[in-house]
């Protein structure tokens, strides 16, 4: 993916305009570009629809800027991931290691290891020296990690005003939860809280359950997030931005009436 300046720069101009920036003058200064280029830039924008005569930002405007925002956000982080390839990673020593020598990387319950046996996918050199158990740096890295990745199950229920009969949902939940086997249980608003005690299903996510189920997918493990109609319509967002980001990870949303 390759970003254009002149997208930059009108991504930039956009969000000036979102900070409460209307005259080209102020525009310059908050960007750091010349007045000409503002200016410049700003017809653009006009003729495209995104901002009005007056300098405000149209409905359409706003979606381009979330969109570029998106695709900016997207750049980096995989120039970053790029950049990972020559830094230094954290693995866990299987065996004594020593600085400088060649290892050989793999996961195991959803960590990185390190190890001297030779084995098939990705090898590194050991930054420093650690015993069995400790954690040693990984720089070089050449290869591919063997993973397989979990998957995202969603689980919308009724919201809580249907008056949807309690033990039916608990007990469907139950058997959907007990036949899949998840590795985590997550949960999403109050009335899906609830509906868990209920069944007497602990979650393990309570908190950010979105991200912690990708990235419990991320390292190989499949996660199931219960949460009602209403909530999930909220978060729908967020879930295509993780699904932008993972793209390799399934997400599976189902509702249990």
């Amino acid at each position: 993916m390759k970003l254009e300046q002149a997208f930059i720069t009108q991504i930039m101009i956009l969000m000036s305009i979102r900070n409460g920036k209307r005259r080209p003058s102020e525009i310059a200064r908050d960007v750091n570009i010349t007045l000409q280029g503002v200016i410049y830039h700003l017809k653009i924008l006009r003729s495209n629809g995104y901002i009005d005569d007056d300098n405000n930002i149209t409905l359409t405007g706003f979606n381009y800027l979330y969109n570029g925002l998106s695709d900016m956000e997207n750049f980096f982080k995989s120039n970053l991931m790029e950049m990972d390839s020559i830094m230094t990673w954290e693995a866990i020593a299987a065996c004594d290691l020593n600085k400088d020598e060649r290892v050989y990387l793999y996961m195991d319950n959803g960590y990185l290891y390190a190890k001297k046996d030779k084995m098939d996918g990705a090898t590194g050199i050991a930054a420093i020296s650690t015993k069995k158990g400790g954690c040693t740096g990984v720089t070089s890295i050449n290869g591919i990690i063997k993973l397989n990745v979990g998957s995202v199950d969603i689980a919308q229920i009724s919201n809580v005003e249907e008056n949807v009969n309690y033990k039916i949902l608990t007990d469907r939940l139950k058997n959907i939860i007990e036949s899949k086997k998840y590795h985590f249980k997550g949960v999403l608003g109050e009335y899906a809280f609830t509906v868990l005690k209920q069944s007497n299903i602990r979650p393990d996510f309570e908190y950010a359950p979105i991200e912690s189920g990708y990235d419990a997918a991320r390292r190989g493990f499949s996660t199931i997030i219960v949460t009602s109609k209403r909530m999930m319509h909220f978060y729908m967002d967020r879930i295509k931005e993780m699904q932008k980001q993972y793209p390799e990870i399934n997400i599976n949303m189902f509702t249990i009436d």
